[in-house]
């Protein structure tokens, strides 16, 4: 309950794009080749800024999730990847409209983490504590909160540089991430 209280959902705002084409036109940029759409360095992103994130910490986050068997990543939205896990369902979305981060938001079972232990664990510090970003704020960038329904919670981690994630226990967590939520899903079926 003092992890949801105490780091409550940063407000992302809404995308910035509102001339592209029609969100149901297939010839969408971000439909046509939905890859290039989220790791573009130079695509403006919310309050008409590239993104102060590096798309290499998106893509090596996509590609921890999708070396777990059986998932896969969809690319062709306008504001989210998502990645699935067969037979089971969405478990990671990741929004990258943001300029400042890309937040990394799993699905997983209540209890599955404690948000002080998984901080630690991560180690991602406050934004305003590294110094080559452009980047500011002292809140935590691990947030365990939220109900996602069906006995899920959401743990979402704001990521930035790609070192911060190219980790051992970044690699640990998604596997746990995901495990946890296979577990979750198959039980439910039963």
């Amino acid at each position: 309950e003092r992890d949801r209280a105490e780091h409550a959902p940063v407000e992302i705002g809404p995308s910035e794009d509102s001339s592209a084409a029609n969100e149901d036109d297939e010839t969408a940029p971000w439909k046509s080749d939905g890859r290039a759409w989220h790791l573009d360095p130079t695509r403006a992103r919310s309050t008409e800024r590239p993104p102060a994130w590096e798309p290499d910490g998106l893509l090596h986050a996509v590609e921890t999730a999708v070396a777990i068997d059986g998932s896969t990543a969809v690319w062709e939205n306008k504001t989210l990847v998502s990645v699935w896990a067969e037979g089971a369902g969405r478990w990671l979305e990741i929004k990258t409209d943001d300029w400042r981060q890309f937040r990394m938001r799993y699905r997983v079972p209540n209890r599955s983490f404690n948000g002080d232990e998984l901080r630690g664990r991560l180690g991602l510090r406050p934004f305003d504590e590294i110094d080559d970003i452009p980047v500011g704020g002292r809140r935590a960038r691990v947030r365990v909160q939220g109900h996602a329904g069906d006995g899920l919670v959401h743990v979402d981690v704001f990521g930035c540089l790609k070192r911060e994630i190219d980790s051992d226990e970044f690699a640990a967590f998604v596997r746990e991430a995901h495990d946890a939520f296979v577990s979750a899903a198959r039980t439910a079926e039963e």
